[in-house]
């Protein structure tokens, strides 16, 4: 039975530099200090709430939920979803940047084709409600649609290495939640040609979401997956080798340094296949650091200073370092703001490439001078 859209109540805020921002923003009102002095002490709890509204009124509007990015095989570009709901080009080195569409969908997951000719993407005309997969050239910038059934959600796209198919999550069913509202979920595993011929499902374990994806050569593909159980839920990390179904690839009785059950997030593979990453709290509840495991070399977790959410570890070409994007701030709902960071593999530096402004609102940007000559 299709599924029936709801009208958008609000769409995304479009007018110069505000865009994807709430209009709310500003007009903070002044208030001299020896002015606190005349509040009775016996209404200063009161204030807590006007606190909160006010915050809500004024505070940082940006939302992040959607901003990914990938670094293509020759590490020369980067290709990222901002705030607006838009993608766009960095050069890393230059950090100059270039938009590539400019639509009222919310598009977000860019992943580059092997060749970096192609760029495959979620999007939605529904405000984030129901995502579908399309394709990108980037020297024409012509998009086409590879996915489109309304009774489907599709997300995080990732090219096969030989470049002609692309595999994704789905969700099949979308149900109400207790909280009120409709959620997808259901989620499995699926592939489908870049031109969007031979679309199939590749497990039915109908996970309550299936994250980011990583293919090898031999089609074999690790996932991040929130799985269902009994009594709770868990993120797990698993792989999916042809013609079989998927195993749990790094699990809990894997060697860790707090007690609780671990969450595991977004896993990657290099372009030459020796070094696999992911993001995981296996110190501290919360607080994920990097993961990294290459051949000759022991496991090592990489802990992120002054920030507890890191996302999308992506190998750079020469396998010695790995791009994430780093929360050093969040909004008034305190969901995280993301800025665009490298991590050197060898000893633990780190390099921003880019702020959270430029992932918000690129026309405002202005790169860091002293590192916008540094090649990463």
């Amino acid at each position: 039975m299709a599924r029936l859209k709801s009208p958008s109540t609000e769409r995304r805020i479009r007018s110069g530099t505000q865009r994807g921002r709430i209009a709310t923003e500003g007009c903070p009102v002044k208030i001299h200090p020896l002015m606190l002095l005349l509040i009775p002490v016996a209404t200063l709890p009161l204030l807590a709430p006007l606190a909160l509204i006010y915050q809500s009124l004024y505070g940082n509007h940006v939302e992040h939920r959607f901003v990914r990015f990938d670094l293509s095989s020759d590490g020369r570009e980067i290709v990222f979803s901002s705030a607006d709901g838009d993608l766009y080009l960095l050069d890393p080195v230059t950090r100059q940047w270039n938009r590539l569409t400019e639509t009222d969908r919310i598009e977000t997951s860019p992943a580059f084709s092997p060749d970096g000719n192609l760029i495959a993407f979620a999007g939605s005309d529904d405000d984030g409600q129901t995502f579908h997969l399309f394709l990108l050239d980037v020297a024409s910038r012509k998009v086409v649609p590879l996915t489109d059934d309304d009774d489907a959600n599709d997300f995080f796209p990732r090219f096969h290495p030989q470049g002609n198919e692309i595999v994704f999550a789905r969700a099949y069913t979308y149900r109400s939640y207790s909280l009120g509202g409709m959620t997808w979920d259901d989620y499995d595993v699926a592939t489908v040609n870049i031109d969007g011929s031979n679309l199939r499902r590749l497990s039915n374990e109908k996970y309550r979401i299936v994250g980011p994806l990583a293919v090898r050569s031999d089609g074999t593909i690790e996932f991040a997956a929130t799985v269902k159980h009994r009594d709770n839920l868990s993120e797990e990390l698993l792989t999916l080798p042809p013609d079989s179904p998927p195993q749990p690839l790094v699990t809990q009785t894997t060697p860790h340094d707090r007690s609780g059950e671990i969450r595991f997030r977004d896993p990657a593979v290099s372009l030459d296949e020796s070094g696999f990453a992911y993001v995981a709290d296996r110190t501290d509840a919360w607080h994920f650091a990097i993961c990294v495991e290459q051949e000759g070399a022991a496991a090592k977790a990489y802990e992120i200073a002054d920030s507890h959410i890191q996302t999308s570890p992506v190998f750079a070409p020469d396998n010695q370092s790995i791009y994430f994007l780093r929360a050093l701030t969040a909004n008034y709902q305190s969901r995280p703001i993301f800025s665009l960071w490298k991590l050197s593999l060898a000893d633990g530096q780190l390099q921003e490439i880019a702020s959270d402004e430029l992932l918000t609102s690129p026309e405002n940007w202005q790169p860091d001078a002293a590192n916008a000559s540094e090649r990463p």
